[in-house]
């Protein structure tokens, strides 16, 4: 088995368990809480991830790419910036409670700031042993660094919720989380920090990191920026079912997506100055992921809000139309999240973050119009600001790369029928009003297990990787 294999199975596991788990736990956490603890939650949240992109400086993705006999001296300088930014941006939020406290009319963001503010400092310092992780396609490591933190945090914040803590655990929990995530990162990397620094070599990056760091503060922005907007203008109540169905899209997500996209960056990485080998490294790794990865964000509109009536009963019915919006949109973005890494990887990131500027000026301007149209038309400004750049980037990636819009197309072929096929089978097995609840665990359960057979049946029908597997064990199929 290659190391870049090994890497996405270990990649696709870690984040499989780490994401179940915090599925699982935020399901039984959402039995005991309101969704007005979820809204309130969700806003510290948005203000956690800006300050996490902006700690990052953009330098995880040059560990990765850097290369010179001055690396330990440039990733130690990274380490202390990192820090440094991280207890800065923690005392801004503080600083910010008391105003964000007023605006939304909510004593509990003191709590969730406070708690945020905290974990953004352990989540910095864990920045680094984690890139370098990634540089060694340590996968396996990270792996079981983001399950561990996971179930720590989780195992807290459920203990917690069930004595009655309400909103307290969910701060609990993503503390917890974080300061779990860091001891094990140190733990797994084997590294630690040392006051040996090479400001110069961080300088040559910079460009590179600039670009990068902005692409990610857009994308942040935009993505939170709907729900601060929501909180502020129609509740915490209704941010919480939108904060939940992003939630479930978040957590497919980062589950299938994120790993697939760390490994992609750094097995393109590997080959960015020989075009071909570039082509045909991604072209494949195109065609495999075009193949289950929507199949699973279909699957989930379609059964997730049958499940969640079942589970929640009617408090959580609002959320139906959301899920069907995001995580529709979901079946497009598995594929096109790809784009990016073939971009940094070939030290192209003002592509990524050019393309993120323009969709987010356009998002803006829509999102004036949220006021007076509701809650329901910041999902579909959502899907607008996802599906705004995938044009561009195909046209950037056919200028800047080898690879043209009919390779394109013949990879993701295979995947698009793999996703009407499942539509046709989800339309005559879906069930109806006046089904019971068994009846409705049994039609989801049937549907789950065809989808599976057509995804392994075309799996084995278009993926190469795959046939030259089965070939080499001498099955017949997979040796035509």
């Amino acid at each position: 088995m290659s190391s870049a294999t090994s890497a996405s199975l270990w990649a696709v596991a870690g984040g499989a368990g780490t994401r179940g788990i915090s599925f699982l736990v935020f399901l039984f956490i959402a039995r005991q809480l309101s969704p007005a603890d979820m809204g309130v939650m969700a806003i510290a949240m948005a203000f956690s991830l800006f300050m996490d992109a902006l700690n990052e400086l953009g330098m995880p993705d040059q560990i990765v790419r850097f290369k010179g006999s001055d690396t330990d001296a440039f990733v130690h300088s990274v380490f202390w910036m990192q820090l440094c930014m991280s207890v800065f941006g923690a005392g801004l939020l503080l600083a910010w409670t008391p105003w964000l406290v007023h605006w939304y009319a909510e004593p509990q963001l003191t709590l969730a700031c406070s708690g945020v503010a905290l974990a953004g400092i352990f989540t910095a310092a864990s920045q680094t042993p984690l890139a370098l992780l990634h540089k060694h396609m340590a996968f396996r490591a990270i792996a079981i660094r983001n399950t561990m933190a996971t179930l720590v945090g989780g195992a807290v914040g459920l203990f917690m919720a069930y004595t009655g803590h309400g909103l307290v655990a969910l701060v609990v929990m993503h503390v917890v989380n974080a300061l779990t995530g860091l001891v094990v990162a140190f733990w797994s990397s084997a590294w630690r920090p040392a006051w040996h620094h090479n400001w110069h070599s961080v300088r040559t990056v910079w460009p590179l990191a600039w670009h990068s760091m902005g692409t990610r503060l857009l994308e942040t922005v935009t993505s939170r920026l709907d729900q601060l907007m929501i909180g502020a203008f129609f509740g915490t109540t209704v941010l919480g079912f939108y904060a939940l169905a992003v939630r479930f899209f978040d957590v497919i997500f980062q589950t299938i997506c994120g790993p697939i996209a760390a490994v992609l960056f750094s097995f393109l990485a590997e080959k960015h100055d020989e075009p071909e080998a570039l082509r045909q490294r991604y072209l494949m790794s195109l065609r495999n992921l075009a193949l289950f990865a929507p199949v699973v964000f279909l699957m989930a509109a379609l059964v997730l809000p049958e499940l969640l009536g079942l589970l929640f009963g009617p408090k959580w019915a609002p959320v139906t139309p959301y899920l069907h919006i995001i995580l529709g949109a979901g079946v497009v973005l598995a594929v096109t999240f790809s784009h990016t890494a073939v971009f940094s990887a070939i030290g192209q990131p003002r592509v990524n973050f050019w393309v993120s500027l323009g969709s987010s000026f356009l998002w803006l301007g829509s999102l004036c119009l949220l006021p007076g149209l509701g809650a329901l038309y910041a999902a579909l400004l959502w899907v607008l600001r996802m599906a705004l750049g995938i044009p561009v980037q195909l046209y950037v990636l056919r200028r800047v790369t080898t690879i043209t819009l009919q390779d394109y197309a013949k990879a993701v072929a295979p995947g698009c029928l793999t996703v009407l096929g499942v539509s046709l089978l989800a339309g005559g097995l879906m069930p109806n009003e006046g089904s019971s609840a068994f009846q409705v665990i049994g039609l989801l359960a049937g549907l789950c297990v065809a989808s599976i057979a057509i995804v392994m049946f075309m799996g084995v029908r278009y993926s190469e990787a795959l046939r030259r597997r089965l070939a080499s064990r001498g099955y017949g199929w997979g040796s035509r």
